[in-house]
């Protein structure tokens, strides 16, 4: 890491220190948990809540206009 961060400096590369992470066995990447150790990709908690809250909602809905379908069952309202 030592030696990233020497070459980013030489480049002028700035580096956020607050989004520097590792070594671990678990890093968050585009908010989704990466878990090398049980070779799981898994949704954070607070997401998958998110998630299935959304989904509970939705279920048995048999129609909607586009613009309801747009509000509520967007992708970006998990700020992944």
């Amino acid at each position: 890491m030592r030696a990233l961060k020497e070459t980013c400096q030489e480049l002028g590369m700035p580096l956020e220190p607050n989004k520097e992470e590792g070594p671990s066995e678990v890093i968050t990447f585009l908010g989704i948990e990466i878990d090398s150790t049980n070779m799981e990709v898994r949704l954070p908690q607070d997401k998958l809540g998110e998630l299935k809250a959304t989904l509970k909602r939705w279920r048995g809905v048999k129609s909607c206009r586009r613009r309801d379908l747009r509000i509520h069952c967007a992708v970006p309202q998990l700020r992944l």
